[in-house]
């Protein structure tokens, strides 16, 4: 599911690139060819795709610890139904399926960060496939954007 908001960030690139904004993707592992797997799926810049062993960007979004589910939390949510499987249904319909590969229930997220590392938005999932709203991301890098030049855009 990662991979699916990935691909939505990469569909908004034109417009985040107007702002002098580039994308960044941290990844916790690379079992096999995932960060390969991954790049071919989103569309995502080779050099975009960074592998995170340490996990800090993940223990950063849960506050110093890895935001996770257990499985036994997972296998009980998904059978309830709500937003989780919602989520997990959403991306399977829209072409991303799971691969089972690896550790796959530490929650992601993202952040905006400006000039000087400020943080300008953080978005962290409260359920394994929630995503950040693209029009918060893009006023969150216009405003970032804003601090740099002074105005809206660069010219």
């Amino acid at each position: 599911m990662c991979r699916e908001e990935a691909s939505k960030l990469v569909s908004i690139l034109p417009q985040l690139e107007v702002f002098g904004a580039k994308l960044a993707f941290l990844l916790k592992e690379d079992v096999g060819d995932e960060i390969s797997a991954f790049q071919a799926a989103t569309g995502a810049e080779p050099g975009a795709i960074y592998l995170d062993e340490s996990n800090a960007f993940f223990k950063a979004l849960g506050g110093g610890t890895e935001n996770s589910e257990s499985t036994l939390g997972f296998l009980a949510k998904y059978a309830a139904g709500g937003q989780m499987k919602q989520n997990i249904q959403r991306a399977e319909a829209a072409g991303f399926k799971g691969n089972l590969t690896g550790e796959g229930l530490v929650k992601g997220g993202l952040y905006v960060v400006g000039p000087g590392g400020r943080q300008e938005y953080a978005f962290a999932e409260s359920e394994i496939g929630d995503h950040a709203p693209l029009d918060a991301v893009i006023g969150a890098v216009a405003r970032a954007a804003k601090q740099v030049t002074g105005r809206a855009a660069n010219s």
